[in-house]
Protein backbone atom coordinates (compact mmCIF):
# COMPACT_ATOMS: atom_id res chain seq x y z
CA UNK A 1 0.00 0.00 0.00
CA UNK A 2 1.14 3.50 -0.93
CA UNK A 3 1.42 6.08 1.44
CA UNK A 4 0.58 9.66 0.33
CA UNK A 5 0.40 13.01 1.43
CA UNK A 6 -2.92 13.95 0.72
CA UNK A 7 -2.83 17.24 1.24
CA UNK A 8 -0.26 17.94 -0.70
CA UNK A 9 -1.82 15.91 -3.69
CA UNK A 10 -5.04 18.33 -2.93
CA UNK A 11 -2.76 21.77 -3.42
CA UNK A 12 -1.22 20.48 -6.38
CA UNK A 13 -4.85 19.30 -7.82
CA UNK A 14 -6.31 22.02 -6.50
CA UNK A 15 -3.46 25.01 -8.43
CA UNK A 16 -3.86 22.26 -11.75
CA UNK A 17 -7.46 23.22 -11.92
CA UNK A 18 -7.80 26.60 -10.66
CA UNK A 19 -4.17 28.74 -10.55
CA UNK A 20 -3.86 31.40 -12.90
CA UNK A 21 -0.69 33.16 -14.07
CA UNK A 22 0.85 35.89 -11.92
CA UNK A 23 4.29 37.62 -12.32
CA UNK A 24 6.24 38.66 -8.93
CA UNK A 25 8.40 42.02 -9.00
CA UNK A 26 10.75 41.62 -6.36
CA UNK A 27 11.54 44.96 -4.20
CA UNK A 28 15.03 43.83 -4.71
CA UNK A 29 14.96 43.77 -8.39
CA UNK A 30 13.54 41.55 -11.16
CA UNK A 31 10.58 39.27 -12.11
CA UNK A 32 9.34 35.56 -11.64
CA UNK A 33 6.46 34.05 -13.69
CA UNK A 34 4.24 31.29 -11.87
CA UNK A 35 0.83 30.47 -11.03
CA UNK A 36 -1.63 31.56 -8.12
CA UNK A 37 -4.85 31.08 -6.36
CA UNK A 38 -6.43 34.38 -6.43
CA UNK A 39 -9.50 34.81 -4.17
CA UNK A 40 -11.42 37.63 -2.16
CA UNK A 41 -13.80 37.22 0.64
CA UNK A 42 -15.79 39.38 2.83
CA UNK A 43 -14.80 40.44 6.29
CA UNK A 44 -17.54 41.57 8.97
CA UNK A 45 -16.69 43.23 12.41
CA UNK A 46 -19.22 43.78 14.84
CA UNK A 47 -18.78 46.16 17.43
CA UNK A 48 -20.02 45.87 20.89
CA UNK A 49 -22.40 49.05 20.30
CA UNK A 50 -23.70 46.61 17.45
CA UNK A 51 -22.03 48.15 14.45
CA UNK A 52 -21.02 46.36 11.33
CA UNK A 53 -17.66 46.87 9.47
CA UNK A 54 -17.28 45.75 6.30
CA UNK A 55 -14.16 44.92 4.33
CA UNK A 56 -12.63 42.41 2.55
CA UNK A 57 -8.99 40.19 2.32
CA UNK A 58 -7.94 39.46 -0.95
CA UNK A 59 -5.73 36.79 -0.83
CA UNK A 60 -2.91 34.38 -3.56
CA UNK A 61 -1.63 31.33 -2.80
CA UNK A 62 1.47 30.01 -4.47
CA UNK A 63 3.25 26.61 -4.66
CA UNK A 64 6.81 27.54 -2.96
CA UNK A 65 8.08 25.15 -5.44
CA UNK A 66 7.51 27.30 -8.62
CA UNK A 67 9.18 30.21 -7.20
CA UNK A 68 13.14 29.88 -6.74
CA UNK A 69 12.56 33.02 -4.13
CA UNK A 70 9.30 33.16 -2.46
CA UNK A 71 7.89 36.52 -2.48
CA UNK A 72 7.87 38.83 0.47
CA UNK A 73 6.15 41.58 2.13
CA UNK A 74 6.28 44.80 -0.15
CA UNK A 75 6.95 42.88 -3.51
CA UNK A 76 4.25 43.25 -6.37
CA UNK A 77 1.70 40.96 -7.99
CA UNK A 78 0.56 41.52 -11.18
CA UNK A 79 -2.58 39.27 -12.45
CA UNK A 80 -2.68 39.43 -16.31
CA UNK A 81 -5.89 37.92 -18.33
CA UNK A 82 -5.63 34.12 -18.22
CA UNK A 83 -6.21 33.05 -21.72
CA UNK A 84 -6.46 29.33 -20.84
CA UNK A 85 -9.94 29.76 -18.60
CA UNK A 86 -10.56 33.55 -20.05
CA UNK A 87 -10.36 35.45 -16.97
CA UNK A 88 -9.66 39.00 -17.40
CA UNK A 89 -6.61 41.02 -16.09
CA UNK A 90 -7.03 41.88 -12.40
CA UNK A 91 -4.16 44.24 -12.00
CA UNK A 92 -1.22 44.84 -9.81
CA UNK A 93 -1.41 43.93 -5.81
CA UNK A 94 1.30 44.60 -2.87
CA UNK A 95 1.74 41.81 -0.42
CA UNK A 96 0.78 43.39 2.67
CA UNK A 97 1.33 39.74 4.69
CA UNK A 98 2.93 36.65 3.89
CA UNK A 99 1.47 32.96 5.75
CA UNK A 100 3.17 30.01 5.23
CA UNK A 101 0.40 27.42 5.50
CA UNK A 102 2.48 24.11 5.82
CA UNK A 103 5.12 23.05 7.76
CA UNK A 104 6.12 20.95 4.67
CA UNK A 105 6.50 24.88 3.36
CA UNK A 106 4.92 23.81 -0.40
CA UNK A 107 2.29 26.91 -0.07
CA UNK A 108 2.42 30.27 0.95
CA UNK A 109 -0.54 32.48 1.49
CA UNK A 110 -0.44 36.06 1.02
CA UNK A 111 -2.62 38.55 2.06
CA UNK A 112 -2.92 41.27 -0.94
CA UNK A 113 -3.88 45.40 -1.78
CA UNK A 114 -4.83 46.78 -4.69
CA UNK A 115 -1.98 48.71 -6.46
CA UNK A 116 -4.34 51.46 -7.54
CA UNK A 117 -3.05 53.33 -10.76
CA UNK A 118 -4.55 56.92 -11.76
CA UNK A 119 -6.26 57.34 -14.96
CA UNK A 120 -6.92 60.62 -16.45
Amino acid sequence: MAVHNLPNELFIIAFDEWARPITVTYQSGGTQSGRGYFSTYDAEIISEAETVYSDQTTILDILNEEFPKVPDTGDTVDIPADPISGNPALGSYQITDVDPYDANQLVTKFTLRKVDTNKP
